[in-house]
């Protein structure tokens, strides 16, 4: 296809329709993860999914590339989470519950995110850049805005609504810190490959730099006052891997002193990284205890607590009582690993199949959640819909990491934030998997919707 071609098609996107999308985009992520915003929800996904699908069309030509394979590949998720629910069911009530929720908002955020992507795609207006940054950054921005009422309005006779401060408990609108993980965390990410590109761009001293440092500062802000280990730990360790990044960039065109700095600059973050995780994770007098408290999670019939969460801790060969920290999550996490190669097509739920294949394995478990997203998305939706999710997840990094535009280097870290996440975070529930799938078709549609691209991968 020729560029022409290409810039005939572009031409049947009216302006309106993109700016449209874009707003409806930054409204569903500001409360995407507050409570009693559902109508707004829908109303967001609804309109962004029918302007989706007039985009959808237009490009239509371009659901045929190789690019286009992570899409394919989400849409055989779909299939194959509807055979599973007819065909392979283990509870059928709870999956069709699912299914008619969870899964027809991820089937419309589809439509909207990949129509979003393919309208973006060819775009360098930076409004409508702007535009979804500030969706992005909006979650932490209403935190603080909760944050300055709950605790310094009442001392100035400010009054406001219940909706309007931090609640906790089981208050109506308390939001759990996974929430504040999982929505404040892309903005900071997404910062840092600004940042990162600019840099690299020689753009040092320049404005949009100071918002991107603004943004990752509030964002660890939250993550402190909140007291959310996870966000921090995730937080810090992005910083180091975008300054290790940069530094062996520019190592080899520094001059010997200018190396020297930048070495004991990198030995600085990465000595405070290590002190810091070594005093939240408990490491240091009790490294000794590590390798012994680890017979004792990879011995789960004898040491059976874990599944419980109830009486004394075991005590390890060294005598001391196993750290309360890890015991129960790597327990959770390396049982759920071997109910994996017991149930490979997994128990057909996206919430807590975990503990609902516990319950089938050990009845006197009350467990619900393994501490990993991936592997409690591996229980749900089986060894073939996890293998479909992370080939599409890896396949849209792959190919948006080489796109120099601001939408190639923001796509790239959206994806990277949340296949960290992952890993350690019980993420494995209704809007968190919603905002995964819709971050892999909004960078899938980023990346069909470029020329060049198109030009390479047409034929």
């Amino acid at each position: 296809m020729q560029t022409r071609e290409v810039n005939q098609v572009i031409a049947k996107i009216p302006d309106w329709v993109i700016l449209t999308q874009c707003m409806a985009f930054a409204i569903l992520y500001a409360i995407w993860a507050l409570p009693e915003t559902i109508l707004i929800r829908h109303v967001c996904l609804i309109l962004g999914a029918l302007l989706g699908a007039f985009v959808i069309y237009q490009y239509r030509h371009l659901l045929l590339t190789k690019a286009a394979l992570s899409a394919w590949l989400i849409l055989a998720l779909f299939i194959w989470m509807t055979f599973h629910l007819f065909f392979l069911s283990n509870d059928y009530k709870l999956q069709l519950i699912e299914y008619t929720g969870i899964w027809k908002r991820t089937a419309i955020g589809f439509i909207f995110a990949l129509g979003l992507g393919l309208a973006l795609g060819n775009k360098t207006q930076k409004s409508y850049w702007w535009i979804i940054f500030c969706g992005l950054l909006a979650p932490s921005l209403i935190y603080l805005v909760k944050y300055f009422f709950t605790y310094y309005g009442v001392p100035h006779q400010i009054t406001s609504p219940d909706w309007l401060q931090l609640s906790y408990g089981s208050a109506p609108f308390y939001i759990p810190k996974t929430s504040y993980v999982v929505f404040c965390l892309p903005v900071l990410a997404v910062s840092l490959g600004m940042i990162q590109k600019n840099f690299l761009s020689s753009k040092w001293l320049y404005f949009d730099n100071f918002i991107y440092f603004m943004a990752i500062a509030l964002t660890m802000l939250i993550f402190y006052l909140e007291k959310i280990l996870n966000g921090e730990v995730y937080g810090v360790l992005l910083i180091l891997i975008v300054s290790i990044s940069l530094f062996s960039r520019w190592i080899f065109a520094l001059k010997k002193l200018q190396k020297l700095i930048a070495l004991i600059v990198l030995a600085i973050m990465f000595i405070a990284t290590t002190l810091y995780l070594a005093k939240n994770f408990d490491i240091g007098p009790k490294a000794t205890n590590i390798y012994a408290d680890l017979k004792v999670v990879l011995n789960p019939d004898k040491y059976s607590q874990w599944k419980l969460s109830a009486g004394p801790l075991p005590t390890n060969e060294n005598g001391a009582p196993v750290s309360i920290k890890y015991y129960s999550r790597l327990s959770w996490a390396y049982n759920a690993m071997g109910l994996i190669a017991k149930h490979p097509l997994g128990y057909g739920l996206i919430e807590q199949s975990f503990g609902h294949l516990a319950k089938i394995e050990w009845p006197d478990s009350i467990l619900t959640q393994s501490h990993s997203g991936w592997i409690d998305l591996t229980l749900g939706i089986g060894a073939p819909g996890i293998i479909l999710v992370l080939l599409a997840l890896g396949i849209s990094m792959k190919y948006i990491k080489s796109n120099n535009t601001d939408w190639g280097t923001s796509g790239f870290y959206l994806l990277f934030a949340p296949a960290l996440l992952w890993l350690t975070t019980e993420v494995s529930q209704r809007v968190f998997f919603d905002l995964l799938i819709f971050d892999i078709l909004l960078v899938t549609g980023l990346l069909l919707n470029r020329p060049i691209l198109n030009k390479n991968i047409e034929k």
